[in-house]
């Protein structure tokens, strides 16, 4: 399942000029993925510095994700327009 969600993603993110949208989704549910995993890892922490258990595990789907999706992201980078609004 998630090799599947991987590919599409990446396959999104590929094709900018074809499917706006769909890159921008693609980068949109990555930020997401990426910013839960930041929080399961503050709260990990924080149950380690209390010697507890937190109540959520990271899978580490970002991670393991990270070498189909840098390179990816990086050419989207490149290819940003100047003007772009901030949101985009």
């Amino acid at each position: 399942m998630e090799q599947a969600l991987f590919g599409l993603t990446v396959v999104g993110m590929k094709h900018p000029d074809e499917c706006h949208g769909v890159a921008l989704q693609a980068v949109e549910f990555w930020s997401t993925v990426c910013k839960e995993e930041v929080d399961l890892a503050l709260e990990a922490q924080e149950a380690a510095e209390y010697r507890d258990i937190p109540e959520t595990e990271s899978r580490f789907f970002a991670e393991i994700a990270l070498p189909e999706n840098m390179p990816v992201l990086l050419q989207l980078l490149t290819q940003q327009e100047e003007d772009a609004e901030e949101d985009e």
